[in-house]
């Protein structure tokens, strides 16, 4: 009997002396962390025209710590111009939120009744025979300009399979002459410098939008692409 009490006694001691070691060895291992939410105020793809006096928004932090922006908008120069907010916590943890501002020169017409949803695709082939095709054409206050949501028309995105990071955002201007080009504006990574080729470019009477695609260094994409109008 006195055996078996001091082998209770010893395995009490056991667990007293293990529970305390282990208060000792977890203090300051573990804690609690508040992330920063950044919030975009105003829109997160922004067209001005070339000269406009650029104001940027900022954005909101949940946590009310300050932030840093990274990137430029020169208003006097057509093109594209990604501003990155970074903000940390009080423990070093950041976040991270990209607006992009895209500057356009000359303005096209003055109709604006291309804004909608758009069947994409390249050549004969359409992007919804594999997925969701659609592409977006946003009016934009800047007569005739439209910011488009995949310039490559979900080709490569949904029909190639290659994922959302082949999507390729830009800007498509509306001439009077119903050619159509992308205001001089480079498209943006992971793509080479592009632009919508001189010549191939047009709508015609039910708003189909066809067009090829150069690149700077002199290649092309052989086959048009194309965004036809879903009513």
């Amino acid at each position: 009997m006195k055996n078996n009490k001091f082998i209770i006694l010893f395995a009490l001691l056991t667990i007293v002396i293990t529970m305390n070691n282990c208060t000792k060895d977890s203090e300051g291992v573990s804690k609690v962390t508040t992330y920063a939410v950044l919030t975009m105020k105003g829109s997160t793809d922004t067209v001005i025209a070339t000269g406009t006096t650029w104001t940027d928004p900022g954005i909101i932090v949940s946590t009310g710590d300050p932030y840093t922006i990274s990137g430029t908008v020169t208003t006097g120069t057509p093109g594209r111009y990604p501003l990155v907010y970074n903000a940390k916590n009080v423990d070093g943890f950041a976040s991270q939120i990209t607006r992009v501002v895209w500057v356009v020169g000359v303005t096209g017409s003055a109709t604006s009744h291309f804004e909608g949803t758009y069947t994409g695709g390249r050549g004969t082939l359409y992007s919804r025979d594999i997925g969701d095709g659609s592409v977006t054409l946003k009016k934009t206050s800047i007569p005739g300009v439209y910011y488009c949501t995949d310039m490559f028309a979900r080709f490569y995105e949904v029909y190639r399979g290659y994922g959302t990071d082949y999507r390729c955002p830009g800007i498509i201007r509306v001439n009077a002459d119903s050619t159509i080009d992308n205001a001089s504006i480079n498209f943006p990574t992971p793509w080479a410098p592009a632009y919508i080729t001189a010549g191939t470019a047009s709508i015609n009477s039910l708003g189909k939008f066809t067009y090829g695609i150069s690149f700077t260094d002199g290649t092309s994409v052989a086959t048009p692409f194309f965004l036809e109008w879903n009513p």
